[in-house]
């Protein structure tokens, strides 16, 4: 059984996590709306292969290599079930889909998202402009182009202080002529 293949009940909230701080925010809010919306909740990441090889493997303490797939879903059963821990009244990270794909997460996630037919998609932002922003690149700025879906930006609360009120941690871009239906988020309530 394959999450990201296998039919879904209804158009899911698709959480896409880097294992960050700003990533189990968005997961978190992701599990909110997809309760709040009754969707499922598909909560993926995408491990940006590399061409050289040895950006592929890691060794394990016995010396083993295992294949970045394997540890990147490794790294996803872990960080959901720390969600599940945390927030035990979220319903929907009990159950939840997993995914784990390769690519370029700006290219994967819009593919992942038309593919799914998602509600919406959440992700988290580290907040980083100007320089820093330019030089690491921005997922949730290249996603606010692309991506076909609803976009929630969870923005960290920190980078928050000079912008927006400190409740107002999601913001929702709605891609032009794109969407079929509009959800208007404020305040953790949602309307439709």
């Amino acid at each position: 059984m394959n999450p990201l293949i296998d039919p879904l009940p209804a158009a899911p909230v698709l959480a896409a996590v880097d294992f960050s701080i700003h990533s189990r925010r968005a997961l978190v809010y992701a599990a909110r709306l997809a309760q709040l919306l009754d969707r499922p909740l598909v909560v993926v990441h995408v491990a940006h292969e590399t061409p050289d090889p040895a950006g592929r493997y890691r060794r394990d303490p016995k010396g083993a290599t295992i294949p970045l797939s394997e540890l990147a879903e490794s790294l996803l059963s872990s960080f959901v079930a720390q969600g599940r821990a945390k927030h035990p009244e979220l319903r929907a990270l009990e159950s939840a889909r997993l995914g784990v794909v390769s690519g370029v997460p700006g290219q994967r996630i819009p593919e992942l998202a038309e593919h799914l037919d998602a509600a919406m998609v959440v992700v988290g932002s580290r907040g980083l402009r100007g320089l820093a922003g330019w030089w690491q690149g921005s997922v949730s700025q290249t996603l606010a182009r692309e991506c076909p879906r609803p976009l929630v930006v969870v923005r960290n609360p920190c980078c928050l202080a000079n912008s927006m009120p400190a409740a107002s941690v999601g913001r929702t871009l709605l891609p032009p002529k794109r969407h079929r239906e509009r959800l208007a988020i404020s305040g953790g309530a949602v309307a439709a």
